[in-house]
């Protein structure tokens, strides 16, 4: 019902995932994302949900909204810890669920 959500629709949604899932695997012309801050904390996805939910959202998700994007991480955490690949797709996955969250678009 707020003004500024007469803006948001489903396309203006999806361009704007689709948009951040590209800039973070690829960049944007010379501009490429450095996730050399949160790769130490890959491996342990409480680790990296809190350095995420406190660097983009100002510790701002909610509890369910951690242990939905916690949810999806942890099937993978056998693979994480065989092979490095794995942990570059995890911290993108992690980074992409967080900003698709309400509590990243919504600002307060």
């Amino acid at each position: 019902m707020a003004p500024e959500f007469q803006l948001v629709n489903e396309s203006t949604v999806a361009g704007y995932l689709n948009f951040m899932m590209n800039f973070m695997r690829y960049g944007y012309y010379d501009l490429m994302p450095d996730y050399s801050q949160i790769q130490p904390t890959v491996s342990d996805s409480a680790a990296l949900l809190a350095k995420l939910n406190l660097n983009l959202c100002a510790n701002q998700l909610s509890s369910g909204t951690v242990a939905t994007i916690k949810a999806a991480l942890d099937p993978a955490q056998y693979e994480v810890d065989r092979q490095d690949a794995y942990k570059y797709d995890r911290a993108l996955s992690a980074l992409f669920l967080v900003m698709a969250s309400p509590e990243y678009l919504i600002q307060k």
